[in-house]
């Protein structure tokens, strides 16, 4: 039933609550739809002062309660709309998560690794080449937060209403459950012994060493090689430190996180026997050094054998330890 009865609070002539109620939603609602919905709101709020009237309620105490459940004009007219009034909904939310995740995790530590390793480079202090990098790396996620949230919200907002990027939900999503996560003390060991490695590249080329105490000190490893070799560890190095967190973020060893972590040790040894079987590791200036102040067993041609040993065998270890973790974490799920 359609309401009949008037406000009474209002002077004859004036526009009443429920006149100003439907401005208010209208005005937020596209031209083509207002036609339509502005009988129908009209309709919904007179019937529902009606009944409140029938009720035993006054005319003007009516269609104040009625207006009051409605609320918010404007969240009204979005549910008319279709329009959503936050910023990233449910559809896009999970999507936008990992996506931000994976390129603050994955892109910020090799940019700011080769900022940092380019301005050494080219002449600046540690100190410098470090301050750098971190501004630059602090910049990227300020720009990737920006641009990955705006792409969210625009996407938000001219999508059909059926669209979706994630795929659809199975049970066969259900994640394990871990009995045995990784401890931050793991995550906390693996990534200072990576910031070692890193440091040790760089301080060796920037601080070298006196081994004569000749007053002309040099570096222990090839400057030569600044030219791929070295960037190319050191990306490394920080893939491997990305990885790191992901997989203590994941909680558990994976077939997936095992088999990138022998990828990983793969191109270590791929890169370093390059080096040592060449013999283009060393500085030859250090070898000179080197061969002066010790007997032939301290030549470069032992170093070279002995870092060969230890880098294969520490890539194979650790490569045999990322698929027993990781098979140790499937036998711990139910």
């Amino acid at each position: 039933m359609t309401a009949t009865t008037k406000p009474t609070g209002t002077k004859p002539g004036s526009p009443t609550l429920t006149d100003r109620y439907v401005y208010a939603a209208l005005k937020h609602v596209p031209a083509q739809q207002r036609d339509d919905l502005e009988p129908e709101l009209r309709a919904s709020i007179a019937d529902a002062t009606d009944a409140r009237v029938t009720n035993g309620e006054a005319v003007d105490a009516a269609e104040v309660a009625v207006l009051q459940d409605l609320g918010d004009p404007e969240a009204l007219a979005a549910t008319y709309a279709d329009r959503p009034l936050h910023l990233i909904g449910p559809r896009f939310f999970l999507d936008y998560k990992r996506i931000l995740i994976l390129l603050l995790s994955i892109v910020v530590p090799i940019v700011t690794v080769v900022i940092g390793v380019t301005s050494t480079l080219g002449g600046a202090s540690l100190g410098s080449a470090i301050l750098e990098a971190l501004m630059v790396g602090g910049q990227l996620i300020v720009h990737l937060f920006f641009w990955i949230t705006l792409a969210a919200v625009v996407l938000e907002r001219v999508a059909k209403p059926s669209d979706k990027l994630e795929t659809e939900w199975t049970v066969g999503d259900l994640p394990e459950v871990v009995t045995n996560r990784i401890s931050i003390g793991e995550t906390l060991w693996s990534l200072v012994w990576i910031a070692i490695a890193a440091s040790v590249i760089v301080w060796q080329q920037v601080q070298p060493f006196d081994l004569t105490r000749s007053g002309q000190p040099v570096p222990v490893l090839n400057p030569d090689l600044w030219t791929w070799a070295w960037p190319l560890i050191l990306v490394l190095l920080a893939t491997e430190a990305a990885l790191v967190i992901r997989r203590h973020l994941a909680g558990i060893w994976t077939t997936a996180s095992a088999a990138l972590n022998a990828g990983l040790n793969a191109a270590y040894v791929i890169v370093l026997m390059a080096l040592l079987t060449t013999g283009t590791l060393l500085n030859p200036a250090f070898v000179t050094q080197l061969e002066n102040v010790t007997d032939p067993l301290g030549s470069a041609l032992s170093i070279a054998a002995i870092a060969s040993f230890v880098v294969l065998v520490a890539a194979i270890l650790d490569t045999v330890e990322g698929w027993r973790k990781a098979r140790r974490g499937h036998r711990a799920a139910p």
